[in-house]
């Protein structure tokens, strides 16, 4: 695997919860203290037993520790230089007492029967389980007799001793015990000879106990007092990692012992793991964020700037916010953040400003109750204050935020999460949220939580593919992104979001884009391409430039559609556009429009558009209905001509609606009806129509099929005063 290869495996990877195993993988710099720490281990008296407490909260990186101290001590060698032996024992993996103390001196006895000393450890292998005998039946009671006799096959002989306490009740099973026939020995007989057994033993025997603050309350007691009455072996250092406070709470008697105390006694050293030093965190924590953004290979978008190249990893650091970074004081912590970011951002990867969404997503992932409920305060996070006062909406807000705090816990994260909070919902107001990414903008708060693009709202990247191709003068690339977002429902909103990129075009380019735009053909019915080009026009510094961008326009492949409609739409007595302010500057477009829409009539083109109907309607608006009128019925006098106009009459008003519609089909849209209505009455005589279109319906050629079917679609329109009543009188 090259290097190319592994930098992407990490990046891609998600981190699992598995603790480090040597000290290569630290990355918290606790080497230095487990050095110190093993030094202490290694040299201390062997003739004392040593207990040692490992204090840490929960997900601080206990085992991890344990690792990389186990390795060191591997490697060590103590005053006698000799490697200790280590025994692993992790009583969290047992369901019960009886499994926990039967594994535990097993576990034991297989790690100290590993010492080259052969005759000390098969003895001590034979000690041990019998201890654990007696320590199963002390640390149970009365109450486990049952269970003991199963092992010394004392039977009902103990239920006085068991009636008389823990310690009579050891002292009689010592007595009962038979470990060698031909040797009775009493309990502490048996300890005796196990501690003169471990003192000849030349290693010392480390025992690591951890996962001690994931038991059940009872079984963790039940530990400790095991612990407790074989913790005076000579040559054995116990190191048990916990969290104190935890254990300290669940050894807590009704009588008023305090947990503590009850440590205090049994732990001869206490040390507490180093907090992970802030800056170190905060470095790992950057990386880790940089490796998962990095890992979608997709450019971002900034807050409020129109360029579009900038550096990533420097923009989101240098922007995050107060109180985001204090939420980490764990490596695991870290991991279970940087694990969620790597699917929540990548729906809506380049939609959203980089430094908000981290700031919500730890809510997600750190306060789930408060990211419920700012997802649900829209209104109260991102709208201006219209009608209302806005200092009381402003005091709103700040409660709000307020009251969230206070529900976090831990309680000494309040303050870092109301920095936060603070950041990410100012109460100052901004001016324009259309162009802003941040969760403040109406437009896109809902994007943060849904994790998806709101349906019919373009995408910036969408928006950066259309600009990009404008910036490489691609026609077709321009065409597709239209093509798509018409097909996908976004259209508006795509031009809602041009209006602002396209004012910030250079002038050039702003020409070229209208030329481009001009000479599409939209079919389908959206004024999208017009729209832009106003938005295009309203950029060049005065009318004459306009105008006469669009005249050098219409001299070339121009769509009859769209050169008509902004003509129309730039009146400035009928309009409110910034293209022309004054009439007498719009009237020589005008005449040169209409100039150019005759010269389509005569050679025939103009019935050739896609929009006929469409363009029938605007050429009427800038010349006169009689003219209309006159040209469509100078058209429609060979039969072949009128089935054509009718035909696409009828289907441009049905897919204008719905593009997969079937004008051949039920026409059930009442306002495709009107619109159908309003159309061939204004620029037919019905009448003479409709007794053609009889007389044609009469053979059995494909153009008597066709007016069968016209026919047929009048039916279908009960509105027309023409309709049924009328084909049944010229039937």
């Amino acid at each position: 695997m090259n290097s190319e290869e592994e930098k992407k495996e990490v990046e891609s990877s998600l981190h699992s919860d598995k603790p480090i195993e040597s000290e290569a993988q630290d990355k918290l710099g606790r080497a230095k203290f487990i050095e110190i720490l093993s030094e202490h281990i290694l040299h201390a008296n062997q003739k004392e037993p040593l207990l040692i407490a490992l204090n840490a909260p929960w997900g601080a990186g206990k085992t991890s520790f344990l690792n990389m101290l186990e390795q060191k001590l591997k490697v060590a060698k103590d005053s006698k230089d000799k490697a200790p032996i280590i025994v692993r024992f992790n009583p969290w993996l047992y369901s019960s007492v009886e499994q926990l103390v039967e594994m535990f001196f097993a576990e034991l006895a297989q790690g100290i029967g590993k010492s080259p000393q052969q005759w000390i450890t098969e003895q001590v292998k034979d000690y041990l389980p019998m201890l654990g005998r007696f320590l199963l039946i002390g640390l149970s009671g009365a109450a486990s007799v049952a269970s003991a006799a199963y092992f010394s096959g004392m039977g009902d002989s103990m239920a006085p001793a068991a009636s008389a306490g823990v310690g009579a009740l050891l002292n009689k099973a010592g007595e009962k015990l038979d470990p060698n026939p031909k040797d009775k020995k009493t309990l502490t007989e048996l300890k005796n000879e196990l501690n003169d057994l471990l003192l000849k033993l030349n290693q010392r025997i480390i025992i690591f106990i951890d996962d001690i603050d994931r038991l059940e309350r009872e079984t963790m007691r039940y530990l400790f007092r095991m612990i407790r009455l074989n913790a005076d072996f000579p040559n054995v250092t116990y190191i048990l990692a916990f969290d104190r406070f935890v254990v300290e709470k669940n050894l807590d008697e009704e009588n008023g012992i305090r947990g503590r105390d009850y440590l205090e006694k049994i732990v001869q050293v206490s040390f507490d793991i180093p907090e992970p030093e802030p800056l170190t965190l905060h470095r790992i924590l950057r990386a880790e964020i940089n490796a998962a953004l990095g890992s979608l290979k997709i450019q971002q978008v900034a807050k409020w700037q129109w360029d579009w190249d900038f550096d990533l990893e420097k923009t989101w650091e240098y922007s995050v916010y107060p109180g985001f970074e204090e939420h980490f004081r764990t490596i695991r912590q870290i991991k279970r953040y940087v694990n969620g970011l790597r699917f929540s951002w990548a729906p809506i990867v380049g939609e959203v400003d980089i430094a908000d969404f981290l700031a919500v997503e730890l809510l997600r992932v750190f306060h789930p109750d408060v990211y419920r409920k700012v997802a649900a305060e829209k209104e109260l996070l991102t709208e201006r204050p219209i009608s209302r006062d806005e200092d009381a909406f402003n005091n709103s807000r700040e409660d709000f935020i307020e009251a969230l705090c206070k529900e976090a816990r831990p309680e000494n994260i309040q303050k870092h999460l109301k920095n936060l909070l603070d950041e990410l919902f100012p109460s100052d107001n901004v001016e324009s949220f259309r162009y802003y990414s941040g969760i403040r903008s109406p437009d896109n708060f809902d994007k943060f939580f849904l994790l998806a693009m709101p349906k019919g709202e373009t995408s910036r990247l969408e928006i950066r593919e259309f600009l990009k191709a404008i910036e490489d003068r691609n026609t077709e690339r321009i065409k597709h992104c239209l093509e798509q977002a018409i097909e996908a429902g976004n259209s508006e909103s795509l031009v809602q979001h041009l209006d602002y990129y396209t004012s910030r075009l250079l002038e050039e380019p702003n020409k070229w884009l209208v030329s481009v735009l001009f000479a599409e053909d939209n079919s389908v019915g959206s004024d999208i391409f017009a729209q832009i080009i106003f938005q295009c026009l309203e950029r060049l510094i005065d009318s004459e430039k306009r105008r006469n961008l669009i005249l050098s326009c219409m001299n070339n492949n121009v769509s009859l559609y769209t050169i008509l409609f902004v003509t129309k739409h730039s009146d400035p007595k009928k309009f409110n556009t910034n293209i022309f302010t004054d009439y007498q500057e719009w009237t020589p477009l005008r005449d040169a429009v209409i100039k150019h829409i005759e010269n389509t009539r005569a050679d025939k083109t103009l019935w050739d558009s896609s929009r006929l109907p469409d363009v029938l309607s605007l050429w009427e608006y800038l010349e006169d209905k009689e003219t209309v009128q006159l040209a469509v019925s100078e058209y429609v006098q060979d039969d072949e001509k009128l089935i054509s106009f009718l035909e696409s009459s009828f289907g441009f008003y049905t897919a204008r609606r719905d593009p997969g519609y079937d004008f051949k089909g039920k026409l059930e849209n009442l306002l495709i009806k009107s619109s159908i209505t309003d159309f061939f009455s204004s620029l037919l005589n019905i009448e003479t129509t409709i007794i053609r279109l009889r007389s044609l319906s009469q053979g059995e050629n494909e153009l008597a099929e066709k007016a069968r079917e016209l026919i047929a679609l009048m039916e279908q329109v009960p509105n027309w005063s023409w309709s049924e009543k009328m084909i049944s009188q010229f039937a």
